[in-house]
C-alpha cells in the first residue's frame, strides 16, 4: 500500500512541475514562436525527466501508478529527435554557410560527443569504484559506442550518423532531391535496425526526418493545423490513440512485425503530430523546467547509471526516485558546465543568431 501512494507522489509531483505556470493561448489565437528555444528548452527538460521515470519504472516489477510511464519513454525520444532535426533544417535555412565543417563539427559533432565522453568517464569511475562492473575493453570500447557501458546511449550514434548524413546530403542545393535522399537514409538505417533485431531505435528515428520536414514546411504545415483546428487535432489525436492500442494488442499477441510497425507510426509520426498541434495551443515552461532542459541531454546519459548505483533503495520507490533523480540532475548539471568550459577552449565561440530549438 505504502507504494502505492510512493507512487502517486511521483506522478503528482511531475505533474506538478510541468504544467505549473502553464499558458493557454486564447480562442482563436496560437502561439506562433512555439518552436523558439524558449519554448523548446523546457519541455526538453520535462521530456528528459520522463524518459528517466520511464527507465526507472522498469525497476519494478509492479510500478503501480508509474506503470503510465512503462511504455511512453521511446515516444519522448522520439521528440528529442523532431527538435534536432528541426534545428538542423532552421540553421540550414537561415545561413548558407550553416555546413561549413569550422562552425558545423564543433556546432554539432563536437557538442554531442564530449558531453558523452565526460558521461563515459564518470561513468567509468562509478562503476569501477561502487559496481565493480567495468572491464578495460568494454570502457575502451565506449569512445566508439561498441557494447557502451553508458546506458542508453544508442541516441548518441544514431544522432550523429544523422548530422552526418545532412552535413553530405545537403550540400546538394536541390532541396527536394536533399530530401528525397535524407528519407532513403533515415529509412535505410531503420531498416538496417530492424533486420538486427534491435528495433528500439527504429521506432524514434524517423521523427528526426519529420522535424526537417517541418521546418522547411512549416508555413503550409501551420496554415493546415490552423484551419478547423479542433477538428484536425481531435483526428490526430484519435489516430495516435488508435495505434497505441494496436501496438499494445500487437504486444499481447506476439507480433513482432506489427509492434514495430504500430510502435514506429505512434512514436515517430503520430506522437510528433500531437505534439506540434499541443504546443501551438499550450505553452510549458518555468524556471525549473528551463534548468532541467539545459542539461537534458547530461540527464538523458547519467539516469541509468545512477538508476544501477541507488538499486540497493529499491524498497522504498520514493527513496529511490530522488536519489535517482537528484544525482542524475545534479551531476547533469556539473557535467554541462565542464563540458561547456571545453568547448569554449577548444573552439572560438560562434557568432550567435536568432535562438530556436
Amino acid at each position: 500500500m505504502i507504494t502505492i501512494l510512493y507512487s502517486a507522489i511521483i506522478v503528482t509531483a511531475i505533474f506538478l512541475i510541468t504544467f505549473f505556470k502553464t499558458k493557454f493561448s486564447s480562442s482563436g489565437e496560437f502561439f506562433e514562436d512555439s518552436m523558439s528555444l524558449d519554448n523548446t528548452l523546457p519541455l526538453r527538460g520535462i521530456f528528459a525527466v520522463i524518459i528517466a521515470t520511464h527507465h526507472f519504472s522498469s525497476e519494478f516489477a509492479e510500478p503501480y501508478l508509474l506503470g503510465i510511464f512503462t511504455h511512453i519513454g521511446y515516444m519522448f525520444v522520439a521528440l528529442f529527435f523532431f527538435l534536432s532535426g528541426y534545428g538542423l533544417a532552421f540553421g540550414y535555412n537561415r545561413s548558407q554557410n550553416y555546413l561549413r565543417p569550422k562552425s558545423f563539427l564543433p556546432k554539432r559533432f563536437f557538442n554531442t560527443v564530449l558531453p558523452y565522453w565526460i558521461c563515459l568517464l564518470f561513468t567509468a569511475f562509478f562503476r569501477a569504484v561502487l559496481l565493480s562492473q567495468t572491464s578495460i575493453s568494454d570502457f575502451l570500447l565506449s569512445f566508439i559506442f561498441i557494447r557502451s557501458i553508458v546506458k542508453y546511449s544508442w541516441y548518441v550514434y544514431i544522432i550523429l550518423m544523422m548530422y552526418a548524413a545532412f552535413m553530405v546530403i545537403f550540400r546538394i542545393r536541390n532541396r527536394k532531391i536533399s530530401m528525397i535522399l535524407m528519407f532513403v537514409f533515415t529509412a535505410a538505417v531503420m531498416i538496417v535496425f530492424i533486420v538486427k533485431g534491435n528495433s528500439i531505435p527504429a521506432r524514434s528515428t524517423l521523427s528526426f526526418y519529420l522535424g526537417m520536414l517541418y521546418c522547411f514546411y512549416k508555413e503550409k504545415i501551420d496554415s493546415y493545423i490552423k484551419k478547423r483546428f479542433m477538428l484536425n487535432a481531435l483526428a490526430v489525436s484519435i489516430i495516435f490513440a488508435a495505434f497505441c492500442a494496436a501496438r499494445y494488442y500487437s504486444v499481447v499477441r506476439g507480433s513482432i512485425i506489427a509492434d514495430i510497425l504500430f510502435a514506429i507510426l505512434s512514436s515517430s509520426v503520430f506522437s510528433v503530430f500531437v505534439f506540434v498541434f499541443a504546443i501551438k495551443k499550450v505553452r510549458i515552461g518555468n524556471r525549473l523546467l528551463c534548468m532541467l532542459g539545459n542539461a537534458s541531454y547530461e540527464i538523458y546519459l547519467l539516469h541509468g547509471l545512477f538508476c544501477d548505483v541507488f538499486r540497493f533503495l529499491n524498497t522504498n520507490m520514493l527513496l529511490y526516485f530522488l536519489a535517482v533523480i537528484i544525482c542524475s540532475v545534479l551531476c547533469a548539471a556539473a557535467l554541462k558546465a565542464l563540458s561547456s568550459r571545453i568547448n569554449g577552449m577548444v573552439f572560438k565561440k560562434l557568432p550567435q543568431g536568432k535562438k530556436t530549438v
